[in-house]
């Protein structure tokens, strides 16, 4: 038996650029192989966008238009209590997060997963970075 799934099972995460590819790859595959997870331990820093709050862009994104997540919803449907929306922005200090939100994650997170990117491949090579 793997040691990897019980180590996953006792992190507290903290994600980047969940709503991209790789962030709903990343997500679906820790949700469906981690059983044991505890009630949120995933901290997923999302950018409000347009008229979407940054919890309910994670809703839509996730839960509404991924097909993926709409069928492990109808096997989980206690997934989403697993996952706790941060309103933030990488390009910002502190991520854009309130000083409440950089404290608890400073003080609780345990594993960081950084899959943000900029999408923008015209972008200034330091911006990029």
């Amino acid at each position: 038996m793997s040691l990897v799934i019980p180590f996953l099972e006792t992190q507290v995460f903290f994600i980047t650029g969940i709503t991209g590819f790789l962030g709903k790859v990343l997500l679906a595959k820790l949700v469906t192989a981690c059983k044991n997870l505890k009630e949120q331990s995933i901290y997923v820093l999302v950018r409000g966008k347009k008229e979407l709050s940054a919890s309910d862009r994670f809703d839509k994104d996730m839960f509404t238009d991924s097909y993926v997540f709409i069928q492990l919803l109808k096997e989980r449907p206690e997934l989403r209590k697993y996952v706790k929306v941060i309103d933030g922005d990488i390009s910002k200090s502190k991520l854009g997060m309130t000083p409440t939100d950089y404290e608890y994650v400073s003080n609780h997170v345990t594993c960081i997963l950084h899959m943000a990117a900029t999408t923008t491949f015209t972008e200034n090579l330091r911006v990029a970075f």
